[in-house]
């Protein structure tokens, strides 16, 4: 059985940031489309997400879901206001799990405990 280390292949790498690449930039989109009209500023939001070497497809989807549930609280109604948003988004995929997690109520907590167990 022969196993792919993305450290060893660097042609293998460069195709896989540059589709996580065009990932961002789609999802980026899809959420724009829904609240940011003026292209100046999905221009500067979108530069605060760009991804970087360390990026995968998982921090991609959960950054995205970070997006949409601060959407859910409510739409920034000036431009600083989605600066901030994006400004304070997690920078790994730790961050953003444990973002999530620091949401699940008090009384749900052992229960969470538990399923990351099993």
């Amino acid at each position: 059985m022969t196993f792919l280390n993305l450290e060893e292949d660097e042609h293998c790498l460069k195709h896989i940031s540059k589709d996580i690449g065009q990932v961002v930039l789609a999802r980026f989109n899809r959420f724009a489309d829904k609240c940011i009209q003026d292209q100046a500023l999905r221009d500067e939001l979108l530069a605060l997400i760009k991804p970087k070497e360390d990026r995968t497809y998982l921090y991609v989807k959960l950054l995205f879901d970070c997006l949409e549930l601060r959407m859910r609280e409510g739409i920034p109604r000036v431009p600083w206001g989605w600066i901030n948003v994006f400004k304070t988004l997690p920078g790994t995929v730790k961050e953003a799990y444990l973002g999530f997690l620091s949401r699940v109520r008090e009384c749900h907590r052992d229960d969470v405990r538990r399923l990351f167990k099993i």
